[in-house]
């Protein structure tokens, strides 16, 4: 189908940078806990509550949006600039392609959770634990994406236009 938004078709979907973004993502965030500061952990801190104070219905564009800002920060933390931009290009994409309103509600609170998690590898300076769980968080968002879509696909599918 041709969605409103771009992503043509769950199988078009599965290649948004989605392996990339897990191996580079993982890389940025380990070298992130080699010298997070206390005031980038505050920062981090802030952007957390700012995700979390998003809340509605339903899913929206404005938490995605709080959702990228921290994964950027967490990469630009990291020093390696062309990481980030990278990062930056692949949320662009997804994020701008992608209707919030597909992911399920739950995945909010899974999110927030993972959020969580990842600051307290890097508070603890434990950039192997962090990258294991932001490529967790990473392959449990793709998850929820995808269920989004497929669901979308079966409910246009259901139409019947003409007898």
């Amino acid at each position: 189908f041709q969605a409103e938004d771009g992503i043509r078709d769950v199988e078009r979907s599965r290649g948004l940078g989605d392996v990339y973004k897990r191996q580079i993502e993982g890389f940025l965030v380990r070298k992130t806990a080699e010298s997070i500061s206390e005031d980038q952990l505050e920062q981090l801190r802030g952007l957390m509550a700012e995700h979390e104070g998003v809340r509605g219905p339903a899913y929206t564009r404005e938490r995605l949006w709080c959702d990228a800002r921290l994964h950027i920060a967490l990469a630009s933390f990291s020093g390696h600039r062309v990481g980030e931009r990278f990062l930056r290009q692949v949320f662009d994409r997804l994020y701008l392609m992608y209707r919030p309103e597909r992911l399920a509600m739950e995945r909010m609170r899974e999110a927030e959770k993972e959020h969580k998690e990842v600051y307290d590898a890097l508070a603890a300076g434990d950039g192997e634990q962090a990258c294991e769980i932001i490529r967790k968080h990473i392959q449990n968002g793709r998850k929820h994406i995808l269920e989004g879509l497929e669901k979308e696909v079966r409910r246009r599918d259901s139409f019947i236009l003409w007898n």
